[in-house]
């Protein structure tokens, strides 16, 4: 009587051909989730921004204000912020893994009430 060791090629490729399709379905599943992930990301670093401008628009309301009387909108860059210390200086945007830059748009809407907009 033979002892049998190991595994039969049939018994191998079932094996491969099982784990092939598990990761056939879980790939995009994992690949949306991390896309998910990365645009919630970028939504809550963008909200940070947006409230760093708002403090800096309180801070500097006297100039800031008298500016928006003469022109429609006033912009504050990331850079300035981060300048400031309102922003962390390493605040990225997570789908592209680059330090986010840009500017904070703002606009006077009515008396007392502003329209902060962050654009790249």
């Amino acid at each position: 009587m033979k002892n049998k060791q190991g595994f039969t090629l049939i018994e191998v490729t079932i094996v491969v051909l099982i784990l092939a399709t598990i990761a056939l379905i879980t790939i995009p599943i994992v690949r949306t989730i991390i896309n998910n992930s990365r645009e919630k990301t970028y939504q809550i670093n963008v909200t940070s921004i947006e409230n760093a401008a708002k403090y800096y628009h309180q801070l500097n309301s006297a100039h800031i204000n008298n500016l928006l009387e003469t022109i429609e909108e006033v912009s504050v860059s990331v850079d300035q912020l981060k300048a400031e210390g309102l922003v962390d200086e390493d605040i990225t945007n997570p789908k592209n893994n680059k330090l986010m830059s840009g500017y904070v748009r703002i606009k006077k809407i009515s008396e007392n009430n502003f329209e902060y907009k962050y654009f790249e």
